[in-house]
C-alpha cells in the first residue's frame, strides 16, 4: 500500500517516513504470520542517507544533529521488528540480516 501522508520538511530535516516504514513492516509481518505463510522482508529504511531527516518524535534529541536523531530512529524501528517478531513468538525461527551503512 502506498501512503500518501509523507512529510518532508526541507530545513528541518523532519519527516515521519521512517514510521510510516516501520508501520507497513510491522503489519505485513502480522498478515503473513496471521495467515501461516513464511515471508521474506526487505525493509530499507533511508533515513541515514543524506539528506538525512528524522520523525518529530526523534527530532532534536540526538547531540550529534539530524544524524543522531535518524540513527536513534533507526534503533527504535529495528527494536520494535524484533519485538514483533518475539511477540509473535517466531523470534527463534526467523533469520534477520541488517545492513545499515
Amino acid at each position: 500500500a502506498v501512503v500518501s501522508t509523507q512529510k518532508y520538511g526541507k530545513v528541518t530535516g523532519e519527516s515521519n517516513i521512517s514510521q510510516i516504514f516501520l508501520e507497513e513492516g510491522l503489519s505485513f509481518i502480522e498478515k503473513q504470520h496471521s495467515e501461516g505463510n513464511p515471508f521474506f522482508l526487505y525493509w530499507t529504511p533511508d533515513a541515514l542517507h543524506g539528506p538525512n531527516y528524522a520523525s518529530p518524535m526523534f527530532h532534536g534529541k540526538s547531540i550529534r544533529g539530524i544524524y543522531g536523531d535518524a540513527v536513534m530512529e533507526m534503533d527504535y524501528c529495528i527494536g520494535k521488528i524484533f519485538e514483533k517478531l518475539k511477540g509473535l513468538g517466531i523470534d527463534k525461527n526467523t533469520f534477520c540480516f541488517l545492513h545499515l551503512r
